[in-house]
């Protein structure tokens, strides 16, 4: 079953079913995604009516290119969204129809799932409610043809969010056989951009928590244990089950779970098979589970996946993707939480390090200049984050959602584990060069190794490839930091910053000091010149999502991998990056995930005669450049429109007082270089 990331997902956690794969029946789908990156308007037999009226003049650019089109793409944080107006000049009630290609349902019950898009802004687009309907027409396209209105409702303005997505759920009955389309319908006034978005229709809705160990050890009683929840057209107590395992029948029953009046259309029931007279032996077993919901015509879903025997494991590493932001005046303990995981967590035999993001995010009335080329990349993060826009927020090994970076309990958990997974960078190789601007859009290639434990054939996994930078300062008031806690004290986040439960919030005091009342950072808003960022994002590649890895594994035996991405230009020094790779299970979740900084990059094919020099260093200390040399090595300064400010030669330490320049300088030093902001 293919499902919209707004909408239901399966659940898979951990070491469990890390090679297990899920399909369920499905009539129609469809995200937008692919649509909106290539076209302003809806199209591939999409269909759309509105009023005959202007958008008011807060409306113009989304509409700008919308033509005749009364639904437009809008991208919010790298997702797509089909939205339609309600402000419009002279004021007007919105009557705008969204219609679907025709399709034919190959079954007589189902359930149609989609989501609403309230753009609210904090009300700059107008207050209150928008009504709107979905209907099906079975005999053609036009407006009178849909008589059937299948769901309606209401959707208000959401006073704390830029924007409000809410998951919606109709049955859709007696059009088994027949081609159809839907109407997706808001009827809206002077209440902002409205729209409709990850719009399926399927036999039923499911969710699956995979609960199925990935391995088993040798002699070890082997077992299929699912969590199956599903939202049908019917009512129903019961769903039916059968395992196979290689090929061979090995039991089937039925699961009962009565629900209460309430949610007569949800049920919930835990497949499990746990006394099955088979043990692991030294081959890896194919299981296929198939579920079924009883009521008639309900068609399986088929869950696969392979049961193996571990030759070793290794430790964890947990990969932590936060999003905050320059102007968020919460967000000091998030940026507190990720300095004190990369103190506590270096990574010891026994135990996984954990490897840091910073992806500042910024919200529709806020201006951060470190999103600057990585818009895409943290508007997936956010989306994983189940849409919503409160931060900061924090994804643990991608296994997460919504949770808060100081939650110290999923690092401690995930550092703690044993994976039967890793992966390690070997390389980063990059050109010298002769010109040090000639760096950023370069290309450098990222090699890697990859283990799994067990044997298997294609495990599903895929792997991204993140750039980020440490030491990040800012130049102008865009990087202004808020603080919320300037006057508070140490006691305060002792008692506020703990998990409930779990632990106090002491440990995050010493990283929080600065920011408090008396700290050298205890101010309410920080100065762009008085901070640095660290384990900035500055890029992801080929994206949030991956790109696959396939192979037949052998227990313990490598891998080799490599991909070449460009230098992005949101790089300000080239010596203060680091390059990760994640790799992820069929699920999204990191399983394995490793990190290489600048120093311990490999500088290659010598360009202009000009050798590497690793023992060259450029600093910023304040408004002193730093150029640091063993032997004597030519330096040179130049403006953004290469200007030379400075030419020279440097053996020991050369300090250069910047304080009368302002804005981009690029240094060449031998063959190193860097581009600072002053």
């Amino acid at each position: 079953m293919k499902t919209s990331a707004l909408l239901i997902g399966a659940l898979i956690a951990g070491s469990f079913a890390m090679n297990a794969e899920v399909v369920t029946p499905m009539a129609f789908s469809d995200d937008f995604q692919e649509m909106g990156k290539v076209s302003p308007v809806p199209t591939d037999g999409w269909i759309t009516y509105g009023v005959d009226a202007t958008p008011a003049a807060n409306m113009k650019d989304i509409f700008a290119n919308a033509g005749e089109s009364s639904y437009a793409f809008y991208e919010f944080q790298g997702l797509y969204l089909p939205l339609s107006c309600t402000n419009f000049d002279p004021a007007t009630q919105a009557d705008q129809w969204l219609v679907t290609p025709e399709f034919e349902m190959p079954y007589d019950a189902s359930v149609l799932s989609f989501s609403t898009v309230f753009f609210c802004n904090s009300g700059t687009w107008g207050r209150g409610s928008v009504p709107y309907e979905v209907r099906v027409s079975d005999s053609g396209a036009s407006k009178e043809n849909f008589t059937t209105v299948v769901a309606d409702g209401e959707e208000t303005f959401a006073l704390t969010q830029p924007m409000k997505i809410s998951s919606k759920r109709a049955l859709l009955n007696g059009y088994g056989g027949k081609k159809i389309r839907l109407a997706f319908i808001q009827k809206g006034q002077d209440v902002g951009p409205f729209g409709f978005a990850g719009i399926e229709i399927a036999n039923y809705m499911t969710e699956i928590q995979n609960m199925t160990p990935a391995v088993f050890m040798k002699g070890e009683k082997v077992s299929v244990d699912v969590n199956f929840g599903v939202v049908v057209p019917v009512d129903i107590t019961k769903v039916n089950a059968a395992l196979e395992i290689d090929g061979e029948k090995v039991g089937e029953k039925s699961v009962n779970r009565k629900t209460s009046a309430n949610f007569k259309n949800v049920l919930f029931a835990r497949v499990n098979f746990n006394n099955l007279d088979l043990t692991m032996g030294d081959k890896s077993m194919n299981y296929r589970l198939t579920v079924t919901p009883d009521f008639e015509g309900a068609q399986p879903t088929v869950i696969t996946g392979v049961l193996s025997c571990p030759v070793t494991s290794y430790v964890n590493n947990v990969l932590v993707e936060e999003l905050t932001s320059t102007g968020c005046p919460s967000c000091p303990p998030g940026t507190a939480a990720l300095e004190a995981y990369h103190d506590l967590y270096p990574g010891t035999a026994d135990q996984g390090k954990v490897i840091l993001v910073a992806g500042h995010y910024p919200q529709i009335n806020w201006f951060d200049p470190m999103s600057e080329g990585v818009l895409d990349y943290i508007g997936a993060c956010q989306l994983a984050n189940g849409s919503n826009t409160n931060i900061p927020q924090t994804r643990f090994n991608r296994s997460t959602i919504g949770a808060q970076p100081w939650y110290r309990s999923y690092v401690d958990k995930g550092v703690d584990a044993k994976s039967y997974n890793k992966v390690d960078i070997s390389a980063v190789e990059y050109p010298v060069l002769s010109n040090p601007d000639d760096i950023y859009g370069s290309k450098i290639n990222v090699k890697f190794d990859l283990r799994n434990a067990f044997d298997a054939d294609n495990l599903g996994f895929r792997f991204c490839v993140i750039m980020v930078e440490d030491d990040v300062e800012g130049f102008e008031s865009g990087y202004n930091q808020g603080n919320a806690f300037y006057n508070r004290e140490k006691e305060y986040i002792s008692s506020a910053y703990g998990e409930s439960g779990y632990c106090s919030g002491e440990w995050l005091v010493p990283y929080m000091e600065k920011y408090l009342h008396g700290g050298s950072l205890g101010v309410q808003t920080i100065g762009f010149d008085k901070i640095r960022y660290q384990h900035v994002a500055r890029g992801c590649w080929p994206d949030y999502e991956g790109e696959a890895i396939s192979g037949s594994w052998r227990g313990d035996v490598p891998q080799s991998y490599s991909y070449e991405v460009e230098v992005p230009e949101n790089v300000l020094v080239w010596e203060n990056t680091k390059v990760i790779v994640a790799v992820m299970d069929s699920e999204g979740a990191v399983v394995a995930c490793d990190e290489m900084p600048q120093a311990k990059f490999t500088e290659t094919a010598a360009v202009d005669g000009i050798a590497a020099d690793s023992a060259v260093s450029i600093v910023r200390n304040g408004n002193i450049l730093e150029v640091s040399a063993p032997t004597a090595t030519p330096v040179a300064l130049y403006a953004a429109d290469g200007t030379l400010l400075y030419s020279g030669l440097c053996t020991g330490t050369l300090s250069l007082d910047m304080t009368a320049h302002s804005g981009l300088i690029l240094v060449r030093a031998g063959s190193r270089s860097a581009k600072l902001l002053f």
